[in-house]
């Protein structure tokens, strides 16, 4: 597995020497856009629909919406004062007994970068907390929170924009009743393994198309073999 980062988590004085993982990784099928005539993969272009043109790379740049239909455009100078300069240290600013999972956004593994045992010693600390702190991450200062997950230590970084929800209203004590029933019959240890009927699907498609498209080859052998054949015979008649 190959480490995305590397620094130091800094706890006031303690500093420990980590690497960074991408915790999960996407399984779902991807799909190119292709011509439906040579088979190729389609390119993007990038058209202006004022100047009725194609636009090259070259010469486009960003811009901020302000409200509908007025955009501010930014230059490359001032896209550069907005990185923030990293430190390679994830900062850990204070400890809590919990930080809600609706504010987790993208989970990171930590890992210890050469001696263990600093890396173990901050296990122990957030086994019954987590720690709050910020990072830059490509140029992007990002707030985050550790946390202890079976022996492993999770980044998560955090999204604060979260909206409220409040839903008024009371339940019964005996449908409550039977509905705890009900959970009580449907649960079992949580088993992180997910189906996906379109990769099963999928994969069947593919293999059958190109046992298909092996046997096209076939014959396309044959049949070249055959001209050569028929060449080689129509020459050694003419002479």
């Amino acid at each position: 597995m190959r480490a995305v980062w590397k620094g130091t988590v800094r706890v006031s004085l303690l500093t420990v020497p980590v690497k960074l993982y991408k915790a999960l990784t996407d399984n779902k099928p991807s799909f190119h856009l292709i011509c439906n005539k040579c088979h190729s993969r389609l390119k993007y272009q990038l058209y202006c629909e004022n100047c009725n043109r194609v636009v090259p790379r070259s010469d486009v740049m960003k811009g901020y919406e302000i409200s509908k239909d007025q955009i501010v455009p930014l230059e490359q100078s001032d896209l550069e004062k907005m990185k923030v300069e990293g430190d390679k240290v994830i900062h850990i600013e204070y400890f809590t007994p919990t930080v809600p999972e609706v504010y987790h956004e993208t989970a990171y593994l930590l890992g210890p970068e050469g001696d263990p045992h600093p890396y173990l010693l901050l296990r122990e600390m957030i086994k019954k907390r987590a720690a709050v702190g910020h990072v830059v991450l490509r140029d992007k200062l990002r707030h985050v929170c550790l946390k202890r997950f079976k022996d492993v230590v999770v980044m998560y970084s955090l999204n604060c924009g979260v909206k409220e929800l409040a839903v008024q209203g009371k339940v019964g004590k005996e449908e409550l009743k039977l509905a705890m029933e009900l959970v009580m019959k449907l649960t079992k240890p949580f088993k992180p393994v997910f189906e996906d009927s379109r990769e099963k699907v999928l994969s069947e498609i593919l293999s059958r198309k190109m046992r298909a498209h092996d046997v096209e080859k076939e014959k396309l052998k044959v049949t070249s073999l055959m001209d050569q054949l028929r060449q080689a015979v129509s020459t050694v008649t003419q002479s």
